[in-house]
């Protein structure tokens, strides 16, 4: 035997018959029993569900009743309308035979089937809904952006900011993107001006544009130009911002080319190198330390000697004022002398004598 579910409750509430059986069968409901011409009513067995409910006084009901009340949360799926309502659960005579009740049980259990039937697709196209809406939202975190990969429409040329948004899971792809900037370690090994091989590390922090995400999908990277070769060891340490300058305007404008932002560019040698350097830079400070020493001690010198020459003159000049010009004279008299004895050597000068007597003996001569 078919028993009643909890569909007559659902039906009950549904229809507002709560209202209805207020202003017009609450009579029927001081009865201790319901009537047998409630049977044939419309909604007889939610009127007797509302007689359960609202009656005063305590209903007689047969024990299996009572025993499928207990047990009412397990009836689902069942369903029974007032033309098949059994009077074989009331106390008071029914008019309605068995063959009759069996054959309006047969026919409300195929409406049962079929009903229970559809539930169930029922229940399983909500929890398909459900999955469907669920695996179509996702979130982007802050710092990301994301592209949309369509089935047929390919690469999506917007820009999706972070937050929640919804896509069909088969016919899109999220392709999520970190715009956050990111420090990138690039090693180097390259020949300088003065023919040395150093190794040379270049930090880069970079991130990518993000309305320019579409096009870098894929070509992602940049490729460094080298400007190094152009400088010497000492150069490389003592001119660091300039080149720092140079590679930073040279990867900048390569980086443009993919959507790549460059942020910051630093420049690291190695430590040998850099020790070398300034060892040798400290070298040629003592020597150009010593060298001004040197020039130091030249011009002392020269100024000692030309102090000396000034004494000397000096001396001189008070020897003449004590002495008179004798001095004056044997000097003039020393380079006289010296004078003769070349003009004497020479076959081309001739001696005069001075006076009348030059043309004394001229015969002889």
């Amino acid at each position: 035997m078919y028993k009643y579910g909890v569909e007559c409750l659902f039906r009950f509430y549904t229809y507002d018959l709560e209202k209805h059986f207020r202003q017009h069968g609450f009579e029927d409901f001081q009865q201790e029993t319901l009537c047998d011409h409630e049977a044939d009513q419309l909604y007889g067995l939610e009127k007797f569900w509302a007689f359960l409910k609202y009656s005063r006084q305590k209903p007689k009901i047969n024990p299996k009743l009572e025993e499928i009340l207990k047990n009412y949360k397990n009836l689902e799926g069942f369903r029974v309308d007032s033309a098949s309502f059994p009077q074989q659960f009331f106390p008071t005579k029914s008019n309605y035979t068995p063959e009759a009740i069996a054959a309006a049980v047969a026919k409300n259990s195929d409406t049962s089937n079929s009903l229970k039937l559809n539930e169930e697709f029922g229940v399983l196209g909500r929890i398909g809904i459900g999955l469907a809406i669920v695996g179509g939202v996702i979130n982007f975190d802050g710092g990301h952006r994301n592209i949309i990969f369509d089935r047929f429409q390919c690469v999506k040329l917007d820009v999706i900011e972070e937050g929640t948004h919804f896509m069909i899971s088969w016919l899109h792809r999220p392709i999520i993107f970190d715009i956050r900037t990111r420090p990138r370690s690039v090693p180097s090994i390259t020949e300088i001006k003065d023919l040395q091989t150093i190794n040379i590390t270049l930090r880069v922090l970079h991130r990518p544009r993000a309305e320019l995400l579409p096009k870098i999908f894929c070509k992602f990277g940049f490729k460094i130009c080298c400007t190094k070769s152009q400088f010497d060891a000492i150069e490389l340490i003592t001119q660091r911002t300039l080149i720092s300058q140079r590679i930073s305007e040279l990867l900048i404008e390569r980086a443009a080319q993919f959507g790549l932002l460059l942020d910051d560019i630093s420049t690291f040698f190695e430590p040998e190198l850099t020790s070398a350097v300034e060892l040798k830079q400290v070298v040629q400070q003592d020597v150009e330390k010593q060298r001004f020493l040197v020039e130091k001690v030249s011009r002392q010198a020269n100024v000692i000697a030309a102090e000396g020459d000034a004494r000397a003159a000096d001396l001189i000049g008070k020897a003449l004022d004590e002495a008179g010009n004798g001095l004056i004279e044997l000097r003039r008299i020393e380079a006289a002398e010296g004078i003769a004895n070349q003009l004497s050597k020479s076959r081309n000068s001739v001696y005069l004598p001075h006076g009348p007597q030059m043309l004394l003996n001229i015969t002889g001569a």
